[in-house]
Protein backbone atom coordinates (compact mmCIF):
# COMPACT_ATOMS: atom_id res chain seq x y z
CA UNK A 1 0.00 0.00 0.00
CA UNK A 2 2.55 2.53 -1.20
CA UNK A 3 -0.13 5.24 -1.23
CA UNK A 4 -1.56 4.31 2.15
CA UNK A 5 -5.35 4.12 2.02
CA UNK A 6 -5.61 6.09 -1.20
CA UNK A 7 -8.15 8.89 -1.32
CA UNK A 8 -8.84 10.62 2.02
CA UNK A 9 -12.59 9.95 1.65
CA UNK A 10 -12.11 6.15 1.74
CA UNK A 11 -11.05 5.26 5.30
CA UNK A 12 -13.68 7.33 7.21
CA UNK A 13 -16.46 5.13 5.79
CA UNK A 14 -15.34 2.25 8.00
CA UNK A 15 -16.12 4.27 11.13
CA UNK A 16 -19.83 4.05 10.28
CA UNK A 17 -20.07 0.56 11.77
CA UNK A 18 -20.94 -2.76 10.23
CA UNK A 19 -21.66 -3.48 6.57
CA UNK A 20 -25.39 -2.81 6.99
CA UNK A 21 -24.76 0.60 8.58
CA UNK A 22 -22.35 1.44 5.78
CA UNK A 23 -24.98 0.47 3.21
CA UNK A 24 -27.64 2.64 4.85
CA UNK A 25 -25.27 5.61 4.89
CA UNK A 26 -24.32 4.99 1.28
CA UNK A 27 -27.97 4.93 0.22
CA UNK A 28 -28.51 8.27 2.00
CA UNK A 29 -25.40 9.94 0.57
CA UNK A 30 -23.82 8.04 -2.30
CA UNK A 31 -20.09 8.53 -2.75
CA UNK A 32 -17.80 6.45 -4.93
CA UNK A 33 -15.28 5.97 -2.10
CA UNK A 34 -18.14 4.88 0.14
CA UNK A 35 -19.07 2.23 -2.41
CA UNK A 36 -15.46 1.06 -2.56
CA UNK A 37 -15.28 0.94 1.25
CA UNK A 38 -18.59 -0.94 1.47
CA UNK A 39 -17.45 -3.47 -1.16
CA UNK A 40 -14.20 -4.03 0.73
CA UNK A 41 -16.01 -4.55 4.03
CA UNK A 42 -18.66 -6.78 2.42
CA UNK A 43 -16.04 -9.06 0.86
CA UNK A 44 -13.96 -9.08 4.03
CA UNK A 45 -16.97 -10.07 6.11
CA UNK A 46 -17.56 -13.13 3.89
CA UNK A 47 -14.02 -14.39 3.25
CA UNK A 48 -10.62 -14.32 4.86
CA UNK A 49 -8.82 -11.48 3.08
CA UNK A 50 -5.29 -11.11 4.39
CA UNK A 51 -3.43 -7.86 3.76
CA UNK A 52 0.35 -7.79 3.92
CA UNK A 53 1.23 -4.16 4.55
CA UNK A 54 2.76 -1.76 7.02
CA UNK A 55 -0.60 -0.04 7.64
CA UNK A 56 -1.72 0.00 11.29
CA UNK A 57 -3.23 -3.40 12.15
CA UNK A 58 -6.26 -1.93 13.94
CA UNK A 59 -7.21 0.13 10.88
CA UNK A 60 -6.75 -2.82 8.53
CA UNK A 61 -8.97 -4.92 10.81
CA UNK A 62 -11.62 -2.18 10.84
CA UNK A 63 -11.76 -2.58 7.04
CA UNK A 64 -12.67 -6.29 7.63
CA UNK A 65 -9.25 -7.39 6.39
CA UNK A 66 -6.81 -9.51 8.37
CA UNK A 67 -3.51 -7.69 8.84
CA UNK A 68 -0.38 -9.80 8.38
CA UNK A 69 3.28 -8.85 8.41
CA UNK A 70 4.79 -11.66 6.32
CA UNK A 71 3.97 -14.43 3.87
CA UNK A 72 5.00 -16.91 6.56
CA UNK A 73 2.31 -15.48 8.85
CA UNK A 74 -0.25 -15.83 6.06
CA UNK A 75 0.78 -19.43 5.42
CA UNK A 76 0.53 -20.24 9.14
CA UNK A 77 -2.97 -18.71 9.27
CA UNK A 78 -4.20 -20.74 6.27
CA UNK A 79 -2.68 -23.98 7.59
CA UNK A 80 -4.14 -23.45 11.07
CA UNK A 81 -7.60 -22.70 9.74
CA UNK A 82 -7.82 -25.07 6.78
CA UNK A 83 -5.05 -27.66 7.19
CA UNK A 84 -2.22 -28.64 4.91
CA UNK A 85 -2.92 -28.61 1.21
CA UNK A 86 -5.80 -26.12 1.38
CA UNK A 87 -6.03 -23.83 -1.63
CA UNK A 88 -4.92 -20.25 -1.12
CA UNK A 89 -4.06 -17.48 -3.53
CA UNK A 90 -1.37 -14.85 -3.34
CA UNK A 91 -2.25 -11.83 -5.46
CA UNK A 92 0.56 -9.31 -5.74
CA UNK A 93 -0.64 -5.87 -6.82
CA UNK A 94 -4.15 -6.92 -5.78
CA UNK A 95 -5.60 -3.44 -6.27
CA UNK A 96 -4.84 -3.62 -9.97
CA UNK A 97 -5.51 -7.32 -10.53
CA UNK A 98 -8.73 -9.01 -11.60
CA UNK A 99 -8.46 -12.70 -10.71
CA UNK A 100 -10.39 -15.12 -12.88
CA UNK A 101 -10.81 -18.76 -11.91
CA UNK A 102 -10.92 -20.94 -14.97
Amino acid sequence: CAQGYGHPDFLPWFARGDVDAMERALRQDYQIYGQTAWATAWKGSRADLLLLSSLPAEEVARMRLRPIRSLAEAEAFVRAKHGDGAPAYVIPYGASTLPVLA
